[in-house]
């Protein structure tokens, strides 16, 4: 009893590091993490179009699903729109035209898909938009991970792509000086892709499964390297175009992924042979799901090629983040005693979560 406590103790102790780690991505994995909004001008209009999900809608306070079916249809979104949504948005978006507060106005709402909410907003100045100022403060009460995905479109076709969120709720332009330079372009694609892999949990999860029985350093190169090199070769192809994959299997399939390590790890008795190979396979899945977003934002007009490596670049600089700080610990959990029991509990854990990501993904 008295060798067993000391082991069930450490295995605690990493147990409860990992679901630090992990209860986060679980709650926040369809809790409507993200909008994405779109800004452009016209002499003394400032278009905003809103993007989100029926469930991130469904969280407005307010008389919205008026059958309680948990769901959101045209019907009702044309009821609420008005007296709950409209008033909702203008609580927590101010946008201002050189320091003066401009009013909202609703040019249309719709439902292009039965799973996503479009509002088509209007700022009119008395003089022509120049310095606009963007201050956000939505489902942040609720959803404090929440994130706010922005492209700022001018009249030459340049983009320039900015993240709002609790931490940064405020965004500013401009539209008399210069469009954005391709410094100022890479930047802002090196921040959204660093942005996207510490915010894409299943993602992270899946690295974590990784990296839980990898016992070398040399190993865990290899691992991340075929990581990298298959989700670069997917995501440069769905964010070109040739090839264009289904967002909804692809995340099912990405929550598999998880699940499938997550069982070898535990039924494995010795290191998992052709793993690398197997997460080439699997990482080519999860590029497909990197391109997401790219294919929601758009890429800025004679900047693709940039816009694209820079966004991988900045996905690879996150995840080598997050390798760095969990190999140490994972390393020095293997060497010890108790270590092959926790990261069994560990990989169980992770298999839980892939399997409930599966089910809510494919339903």
């Amino acid at each position: 009893m008295k060798n067993i406590l000391p082991k069930l103790t450490a295995s605690l102790i990493v147990l409860c590091l990992g679901m630090s780690f992990l209860l986060p991505a679980a709650a926040e994995a369809h809790s409507g993490t993200f909008i994405f909004t779109e800004v452009s001008s016209k002499e003394k209009v400032l278009s905003v179009t809103l993007r989100f999900d029926t469930l991130t809608a469904l969280e407005i306070p307010g008389k919205i699903d008026t059958n309680g079916d948990g769901k959101l249809d045209a019907r009702e979104l044309e009821g609420s729109v008005t007296p709950v949504i409209l008033p909702f948005v203008e609580k927590g978006l101010t946008v201002t035209n050189n320091g003066s507060k401009l009013p909202l106005h609703l040019a249309r709402s719709s439902m292009p898909n039965p799973n996503i909410v479009k509002l088509e907003l209007t700022y009119s100045a008395e003089e022509p938009i120049d310095e606009t100022a963007i201050h956000y403060n939505l489902f942040f009460e609720k959803a404090p991970a929440h994130n706010n995905i922005g492209t700022l479109r001018l009249e030459d076709g340049s983009t320039q792509e900015f993240v709002l969120n609790a931490s940064n709720k405020d965004w500013s332009y401009r539209f008399s000086g210069q469009a954005p330079s391709s410094w100022q372009t890479a930047k802002s694609f090196i921040s959204l892709g660093v942005h996207h892999i510490l915010t894409g949990y299943d993602h992270l999860l899946f690295l974590f499964a990784l990296l839980l029985v990898a016992a070398k350093w040399r190993r865990i190169l290899l691992l991340v390297s075929s990581f990298t090199i298959a989700h670069s070769i997917t995501l440069i192809l769905a964010a070109t175009g040739v090839v264009v994959p289904i967002s909804r299997l692809v995340e099912a399939l990405i929550a598999l992924t998880i699940v499938y390590v997550a069982i070898e790890n535990v039924v494995a008795k010795r290191a998992v042979r052709f793993r690398a190979l197997l997460t080439f396979v699997f990482g080519l899945v999860h590029g497909f799901g990197f391109a997401g977003i790219l294919k929601e934002i758009g890429l800025p007009k004679g900047q693709e090629i940039l816009s694209l490596l820079t966004f991988n670049i900045g996905i690879e600089a996150g995840q080598l983040a997050v390798v760095a700080c969990l190999t140490p610990l994972l390393l020095y959990a293997r060497k010890q005693t108790w270590g092959t029991v926790s990261q069994r509990y560990a990989s169980l854990i992770i298999g839980v979560i892939g399997i409930y990501w599966f089910v809510t993904r494919i339903i």
